[in-house]
């Protein structure tokens, strides 16, 4: 099998309306027939995607403190978020040492 390359240009610098459709019919048609589908040149550049995984290492790699060990209400006082938390707390050694 052999995956479709789909050029997204047409999406992300100025083109026609026919185009644009002729881009969204090749990919359906890809996505329908094979599952999958190579995009090129849509719009994110190299530096994005750095950007974007520094944040996230910057989110997640804190490890096990305080704001990823909340009960958060907003699951509308469902006991499964307290649950969830016991859970973890017994799962991991020390864990009850971390104070937030």
């Amino acid at each position: 099998m052999q995956i479709p390359i789909i050029d997204f240009a047409p999406w992300t610098e100025p083109s026609s309306p026919e185009e644009r459709q002729k881009v969204a019919h090749d990919l359906v048609e890809a996505c329908h027939k094979t599952g999958f589908v190579y995009i090129e040149n849509y719009g994110i550049t190299a530096p994005m995607v750095d950007e974007a995984f520094a944040w996230s290492k910057k989110f997640y790699w804190k490890g096990l403190t305080p704001h990823l060990l909340q009960n958060f209400p907003g699951l509308l006082g469902s006991p499964l978020a307290a649950l969830g938390q016991i859970l973890i707390q017994d799962s991991l050694p020390g864990l009850h040492t971390v104070s937030g």
